[in-house]
Order: structure tokens, then sequence, then C-alpha cells
């Protein structure tokens, strides 16, 4: 679990909560929180960003280079983004280039289409699904 600020990060690990944004919810021991984009996402099977729309560019980029192929993302962010009026699952594509055939983005607003179009990297559908541009 990432954190933008490192003493938030440092702090969720020692209390095993996240008060400033999900009072009296108890974190998991499987969940390590940390402040560095690289060692939250370099061995994910599946990320959700969930940063505020008009930030997601920046973060994805800074991730990019460290998401796994064959990871699956999903944007928690709603709206579309200033200026571009791209959807965030399509600010995720253009910045975090993936060409495994299990590729796969998309936003929280279409949880439906996520079982046909998103399926698990271990299915044998997502061997099947087109690469992205």
């Amino acid at each position: 679990m990432w954190a933008r600020d490192q003493t938030l990060s440092d702090r969720m690990a020692q209390a095993r909560t996240n008060d400033a944004y999900l009072p009296g919810v108890l974190l998991p021991p499987t969940l390590q929180p940390t402040s560095t984009l690289a060692d939250a996402v370099s061995d994910a099977e599946f990320v959700v960003m969930a940063v505020p729309s008009h930030g997601l560019r920046a973060v994805a980029r800074e991730a990019g280079p460290f998401v796994p192929a064959g990871c699956t993302l999903v944007s928690a962010a709603k709206g579309l983004e200033a200026g571009s009026l791209l959807r965030m699952s399509e600010v995720m594509r253009r910045n975090i280039r993936r060409t495994a055939p299990s590729w796969c983005c998309r936003d929280r607003a279409s949880p439906s289409s996520w079982r046909a179009n998103c399926p698990p990297p271990w299915s044998p559908r997502a061997s099947r699904l087109p690469r992205s541009r």
C-alpha cells in the first residue's frame, strides 16, 4: 500500500490503521505500507490506483516502470482528466505501457464489463486478449 507521505506510511505500518483516511479499519498483516511506489507495485498481480484524478497521470508515470507485465490495473479515481478529457483508465494506459497479452486496465465505474473484458491473468482467456496500444 503506497502513501505519498512517508510519515503517514510509517504511522500506518506501526499502528496497522490509516486514521487519516480509514478511521477504525485495521490493515491486514499482509499489507505493507510504503512511501516508495517501486516497493508498492513491483511484485503486484493487481494494482488499484486510488489517487485524485488530477494527480493520476503523475503517479502512473512514476509507477509505470515498476508495474510488472501482466499486472491488472484498476483506477479508483472518478471523472475525466482536465484538459485531455481522458477517462482515468485511458490516462493509466497511456502512462503505464505494457504489451503483455493479459494487460488490462479498467475504470471502477464499469465493473460489469470487468468479467468479460478483464479476466484475471491466470485465466485461459487472458492470453487471448488484444494487446494494448
